[in-house]
Formats: C-alpha cells, sequence, structure tokens
C-alpha cells in the first residue's frame, strides 16, 4: 500500500510541473495581449494610477500561473477588467482636465528663479538631499544654473537651466548646418534587409559599391551596416576576438 502511495505521488509531480508551465505560458500570453491593447503607457513612464494597475495585475499573472486548472477563470476575469479599467481612465483622462489632474496628478514648482519653495517638497515627498541628487544626474551640480525645476506628474524632474548654462545652438551662433536624417540598416548579422535598402533610395549594385570602397568583399563577415539618404554609408565588421579589458574597471 505504502509503495502505491509512493508510486502516486511520483506520477503526480511531472503533471503538476506541466500544469504549473502551461498556465504560467498562458498568463504571458496573457499579459502581453493586455499590454498591446493599453499600449506605450504600459511601458512608459507611469503615473501613480498606472503603477498600481500595473503592479496588481502582475500579481494576478502571478496566482494565475500557479493556480489550479478549475480556478482558472478568475484570474483571468480579474486580469481583463484591470486593463479594461485603464485603458478606459485613459480615454477619460484625455477628455477631461479635471479627471486627468486627480488620477495622474499635477506638476510641483520645486525651485524658481533661483528660489527653492522648501513647503513644494513636502507636497512633492522629496527632500533636499534627494533634489540634488536628481540634479546631478541631470548634469546640474550647481543650482545657479537652474531657472526653474519642476517635478512631473509621473515623479520626474524636468529643468528649465538659465540662459548662461544652457547647450549653445547652431542659431546662436548664425549657423545653418544640414539637416539631419536618419539611418537605416540594410545589413544585420551578413543578411542584406532588401526593403530597406529601397526604403532608403538604393539597391544592391549601390550597396555592392560601397562595399567595395571599403575592401569587403564578403557580407557576411557583416554584423552591421547602415546608411542614411544623404548616402553616408557605416559599416561594423564582425570581431572575432573579445576585448577583455574593461575601461571603467576601477
Amino acid at each position: 500500500m505504502v509503495k502505491l502511495i509512493k508510486n502516486k505521488e511520483k506520477e503526480m509531480i511531472p503533471v503538476e510541473i506541466l500544469s504549473v508551465t502551461l498556465t504560467a505560458l498562458l498568463s504571458v500570453a496573457v499579459m502581453f495581449i493586455l499590454a498591446k491593447l493599453i499600449g506605450n503607457r504600459a511601458i512608459s513612464q507611469m503615473n501613480l494610477f498606472d503603477y498600481v494597475n500595473s503592479i496588481t495585475i502582475g500579481s494576478i499573472a502571478a496566482e494565475l500561473a500557479t493556480s489550479d486548472v478549475e480556478n482558472m477563470l478568475d484570474p483571468l476575469v480579474a486580469m481583463v477588467i484591470y486593463a479594461i479599467a485603464v485603458i478606459v481612465f485613459a480615454q477619460i483622462s484625455c477628455k477631461s482636465l479635471g479627471f486627468r489632474r486627480f488620477v495622474e496628478g499635477r506638476t510641483i514648482i520645486l525651485m524658481k528663479n533661483g528660489k527653492i519653495y522648501n513647503k513644494n517638497f513636502d507636497k512633492a515627498k522629496i527632500d533636499i538631499n534627494e533634489f540634488l541628487m536628481q540634479c546631478r544626474l541631470l548634469g546640474y551640480f550647481n543650482l545657479n544654473d537652474i531657472k526653474t525645476a519642476v517635478q512631473e506628474s509621473n515623479g520626474k524632474i524636468s529643468i528649465l537651466p538659465t540662459t548662461a548654462a544652457r547647450p549653445v545652438k547652431t542659431q546662436d551662433l548664425k549657423l545653418t548646418p544640414a539637416e539631419d536624417t536618419l539611418y537605416t540598416n540594410v545589413i544585420l548579422d551578413g543578411k542584406v534587409l532588401s526593403g530597406n535598402l529601397q526604403n532608403a533610395g538604393y539597391n544592391e549594385d549601390w550597396l555592392n559599391k560601397e562595399l567595395k570602397k571599403q575592401n569587403i568583399s564578403h557580407i557576411k563577415d557583416i554584423y552591421l551596416a547602415v546608411c542614411s539618404k544623404n548616402g553616408d554609408f557605416y559599416v561594423y565588421e564582425k570581431q572575432d576576438r573579445k576585448d577583455k579589458k574593461d575601461m571603467f574597471d576601477l
């Protein structure tokens, strides 16, 4: 009798593993579909409402992955309801300013014209040390270079520098450089991307000529090649050796 029980337990283990595997794959698939329906809000900088919903959906997905087959419907329905709530709230926020301010919050002025608004720091739930750290991360080590600093509704800090500290622009120097263009991948991991090449306005004859100019005879040796509509062409060949030296090693 004892042997029969042990054999049944051994048979149940693979069945349980298979069940967890299938439900986990199902939860991943459902989360991916819901994220596609929600849109880029699911992966962009989230406000408080999106953050809470994302955590909740993730928790329910984890429960779905480990739940019994009979109990799969409840967490699945809950995930769908939360996703619908995000979509509906986003639509209402687009049409109602008051609702958007309630859900997403408002920007908070932390510094303006050289004055630090310490009362607003309490409202923003940050202290002066964290503010100074965020300024340094944005490249501002001197507060005198900051004209206005605000905390956005997603918690990030945006800074308007003073005129003397802002980056120099081409119009300041009265220059008119050529407009930049996007670079298109035309060779990727040794394969020619014919569609991208045509969209960039070139053909394989042009590509072969450009490769010949750079003394490259085998396309399979190219890891990445990009070009612009201005005719710029850059090639990055595959490197067999590994660079073991860490330039950032302390």
